[in-house]
């Protein structure tokens, strides 16, 4: 199950030595010039580090780049070199990191391609460097993956020789920092919906979604090894913990316990936060977050499974390769069905709503304007074309169309929106990523990502009327 994570701190000289850090998430060894020592962490298994530059880097930032990609080594400490010999202060903050959650969905090639997408699109193009360090690590205890990233964001942009004198203290406002988390669940939602995984994560908290549950703090390798080696001196015994952070772990992981014990169906809010429908394995994962094995998992297991919220779909077996059936039950709640009929209720409603509708004459005047822009490229509207046209300008509040890579989905919408402006509609485009508005964009549309659109909407910053249309571009790929 697809898991939403993304933090950001800050590195700074004043708390850790910073090229100590660098090397520990690189898996590189690294040679400090400030202090004369040399942190060694190649031992660490980091798959894969690169780095992601602006569109107009200079020089010798390209260089850096080239040399990290065929040498780690050498790549990651020139990259260090000029970072730290941009700093003067003792408290300098050094680098900004980013860290968040891959998805076990998506094979080790698909996460980079995701992680490279969003920072050249959403850091890099703000004039930063952005050092990536993948480590895709599997769970010692259960035995899952566990893929994230580290990503080490210069705090000064990249200048002509060498990093700008100035901080950029812009990246410090809440507000850049909310937007970007925003932004990562959404190229990450659109990189699962591409190979076809019918999954998404959401960035909002449980609070915010109305789900009771508190979010169970994170306890590192270091804390974990602290308290079993205590444990260990003293025999096993010890009833008490050893630190803050493991007794505030326990804590949590107790009441968000007793939570699902008054309420067991709380798992199934969790679950179908991710997608609208589950089998039975989605279920017992989330429950096994909280529950361990034994008598008290089988006893809410067993409530889970009679509960009247629960809702079987579809059930059937599959055989394996050995001959034994393989049960793939499909099952989602009442609630969310309930949703769903209520979604489709509201398209319904709006697609019988004739309004929006454009003149015969301007229908034919289009369609025969963009036969002659494609005859100039030796090229025609296809039948499956018109098709779409006539559909999309017709009567009514909502429509939709389907196309698939290559079949001429642009320039379809390029006559739409020349017939809608030619009866004095204003177009406005919506897609789930920048760069998906960047390609919707090639129809003459103007466009923006859908979250900037409903943050301004919402702030009263856009006054639509009855005479503006919204393109919705990647529809499948938006959380609703």
């Amino acid at each position: 199950m697809a898991l939403y994570h993304f933090s950001v701190k800050i590195l700074s000289l004043s708390s850790r030595n910073t090229v100590r850090a660098l090397a520990y998430r690189a898996g590189c060894k690294l040679y400090d010039e400030r202090t004369g020592q040399t942190f060694n962490y190649e031992d660490k298994p980091v798959q894969h580090v690169e780095l992601a530059l602006p569109k107009d880097a200079p020089s010798w930032a390209r260089e850096i780049q080239e040399l990290m990609r065929v040498d780690r080594q050498k790549g990651v400490q020139a990259f260090c070199d000029r970072v730290e010999s941009a700093e003067k202060r003792i408290d300098a903050q050094v680098y900004r990191e980013f860290e968040f959650a891959l998805h076990r969905e998506l094979t080790d090639e698909q996460n980079i391609a995701l992680a490279r997408e969003f920072v050249e699109d959403q850091i890099c193009q703000h004039g930063m460097a952005a050092q990536l360090n993948f480590h895709f690590d599997v769970d010692e205890k259960t035995g899952e993956a566990k893929p994230h990233c580290h990503v080490m964001v210069t705090t000064r942009r990249l200048e002509e020789n060498g990093l700008s004198s100035k901080k950029e203290r812009d990246w410090n406002k809440r507000e850049f920092l909310c937007e970007l988390r925003v932004k990562w669940e959404e190229y990450s939602n659109f990189h699962l919906k591409l190979p076809g995984h019918d999954i998404q994560i959401d960035h909002r908290s449980h609070k915010e979604l109305g789900i009771e549950m508190e979010p169970q703090p994170k306890l590192g390798r270091g804390v974990r090894e602290q308290e079993k080696r205590v444990q260990k001196l003293e025999g096993g015994e010890r009833t008490s913990f050893v630190t803050d952070k493991v007794k505030a772990f326990h804590d949590v992981q107790l009441r968000n316990l007793y939570r699902i014990l008054r309420n067991p169906e709380v798992v199934f809010d969790i679950v179908t936060k991710h997608h609208a429908t589950f089998m039975w394995g989605d279920v017992q994962k989330i429950l096994h977050r909280y529950v361990d094995g034994g008598e008290l998992f089988q006893r809410l297991d067993a409530r889970l499974r009679n509960s009247k919220e629960l809702l079987l779909l579809k059930m059937e077996g599959v055989r394996d390769q050995e001959g034994r059936i393989e049960e793939r039950t499909i099952y989602t709640t009442h609630s969310m069905l309930k949703t769903e009929k209520e979604l489709v209720g509201t398209a319904e409603g709006l697609a019988a709503c004739h309004t929006h509708d454009v003149s015969a004459d301007s229908l034919e005047k289009g369609l025969s304007h963009i036969q002659e822009k494609l005859k100039e490229r030796e090229a025609r509207l296809s039948e499956g074309q018109e098709q779409a046209i006539r559909h999309l300008v017709e009567p009514g509040q909502l429509k939709c169309i389907v196309g698939y890579a290559g079949a001429g989905k642009t320039t379809a919408l390029e006559a739409c929106r020349e017939i809608w402006e030619t009866e004095g509609y204003k177009v406005y485009g919506l897609a789930p990523t920048g760069m998906a508005a960047q390609n919707l964009e090639g129809s003459g549309i103007f466009s923006q990502a859908l979250h900037k659109f409903l943050k301004s909407f919402e702030e009263g910053r856009y006054q639509y009327s009855d005479r503006s249309i919204l393109v919705l571009d990647e529809a499948g790929m938006v959380n609703v």
